[in-house]
């Protein structure tokens, strides 16, 4: 597989998806010398936040706040899901854990309190011609260059060439 010449595969290829993120998973090391992998194995989700963002989350900056807290929540919501006793450590990334727990303590990541989030609630549908953003197409690039056929529920199923592309250039 050839992801310098068609890097759309990570986004359209369900088994390219997961390889790739296996081997960043497993191979990349970022800063730290350690993979996430080895991370986890020690017991450390601070440190895979450190392997994967740590210039910016470790401590976080003022711009990647924000996404420092839903990372935070999203983390809690999968242990819950997944029945976790004891989170894994947060100690590998500088200010995580006072991150952790302001958090907590102000209500921001109400997962790791132990409430369950709502189910998602479905997007809302496209609008019609003029306002749609969904084109169909082989690839994003294709469809965002071309304004052809356009998908306005969202769905791979109403387009020909099977693939339907959000955001793209309005036409």
């Amino acid at each position: 597989v050839d992801l310098c010449t068609n890097p759309d595969l990570v986004a359209t290829d369900e088994e390219v998806n997961w390889g790739t993120a296996i081997w960043f998973w497993t191979t990349s090391t970022g800063s730290t010398g350690t993979t996430c992998k080895e991370y986890v194995e020690a017991g450390s989700f601070g440190g895979t936040v450190k392997t994967i963002n740590g210039g910016l989350e470790c401590p976080a900056a003022a711009s990647h706040s924000g996404s420092v807290v839903g990372r935070l929540n999203d983390y809690c919501i999968a242990a819950n899901v997944l029945s976790v006793d004891n989170l894994l450590s947060l100690g590998e990334c500088s200010g995580l854990q006072d991150t952790f727990d302001a958090c907590k303590l102000a209500g921001s990541c109400p997962a790791c309190n132990g409430e369950n989030p709502p189910p998602p609630s479905p997007p809302p549908p496209s609008p019609g011609p003029g306002g749609n953003h969904n084109y169909c197409g082989l690839s994003w690039a294709d469809a965002n260059s071309q304004c052809g056929e356009s998908c306005y529920g969202g769905t791979n199923e109403e387009c020909s060439s099977g693939l339907c592309y959000a955001d793209a250039t309005s036409c």
